[in-house]
């Protein structure tokens, strides 16, 4: 079992079950009493973050030596995060419409580290919304946007956009990538300004700047 610091500070949890959502819900059960959020994970010094965001690693927490959570103030999360993500929104925008562009190109390169980039800023994204929702519990599932889509049905929309768009990245298939991002991705992740503008409205009065 790795050892496990929280802040750096050694802390020592129950049996996981060598499963990242166990552990994971472990330090949340801890954090969520000190109101705070995470920020960083790393296992034996690689950032581990996306698992979060529910990205599966091939290698499971055994595998490591060490596993280290940062935190911060979720407070100071929340009213941060909402403003710098509806800042850094249209750069996203433009990082993705530029990975579409390299592939209908078939410039694979300049595609890949479009791509890449592009999903290191989603998974921000929903590492914040998932932060926030830890701490405040609104229900996502009767909260709407403007369409009538709950924000639930938003994040599963997404994940279903994911499986096809990885699938078509295994296929190599230029033409079926940059659709699936000028078509379903896209306007996916504009509607995030939307998401975070009605999350700002429902915990307004709980955030503490």
């Amino acid at each position: 079992m790795p050892e496990i610091y929280l802040d750096g500070e050694k802390i020592e949890l129950s049996d996981f079950n060598n499963d990242w959502s166990l552990l994971l819900k472990q330090i949340y059960d801890r954090i969520g009493k000190m109101k705070k959020g995470i920020i960083k994970i790393t296992a034996d010094g690689d950032d581990i973050t996306r698992i979060i965001s529910g990205v599966k690693l091939e290698k499971t927490p055994d595998n490591y030596q060490r596993i280290e959570i940062n935190t911060l103030d979720i407070s100071q999360i929340a009213f941060n995060g909402i403003e710098n993500v509806k800042k850094f929104l249209p750069n996203l925008i433009k990082i993705l419409k530029g990975a579409a562009e390299f592939a209908r190109l078939g410039e694979d390169d300049k595609k890949n580290e479009a791509i890449n980039g592009s999903l290191e800023g989603i998974k921000l994204v929903i590492t914040l919304f998932i932060n926030i929702h830890n701490l405040y519990k609104f229900d996502i599932n009767s909260i709407k946007l403007k369409n009538g889509d709950t924000l639930a049905s938003q994040f599963t929309n997404l994940n279903k956009i994911f499986e096809v768009f990885n699938n078509a990245q295994q296929r190599q298939d230029n033409v079926e990538i940059a659709d699936i991002i000028e078509y379903e991705i896209l306007p996916a992740i504009k509607k995030f300004d939307e998401v975070f503008d009605v999350i700002k409205g429902e915990v307004k009065d709980k955030i503490v700047v």
